[in-house]
């Protein structure tokens, strides 16, 4: 899951903007603090997967599996933008 973690915070960013959901909201949703939430987008500390369904439903997601799915599509998206092709996420050169 940590592999992860940065294609999961910018998925959360992304859905919390497109929902227009505060983070805050998350936080209290979770049961954290802000500075623990901002840790965790931070990638200061890994995201636990018992969050996932929590954060998925205050985003509006079905579930975790619908979070997980955009920071796939993150993830893709990041490597395009640092110059590799989609195909090759992931793919040792």
């Amino acid at each position: 899951m940590e592999a992860m973690n940065p294609a999961i915070s910018a998925a959360i960013k992304t859905q919390a903007t497109r929902v227009k959901v505060e983070l805050v909201s998350l936080a209290d949703a979770l049961g954290i603090s802000r500075s623990s939430l901002y840790y965790r987008l931070d990638n200061k500390k890994a995201w636990d997967t018992k969050e996932l369904d929590t954060i998925a439903t205050t985003l509006k997601l079905a579930n975790a599996w619908e979070l997980i799915d955009l920071a796939k599509a993150e993830q893709r998206l990041s490597s395009v933008d640092a110059g590799q092709h989609p195909n090759q996420v992931g793919v040792a050169a």
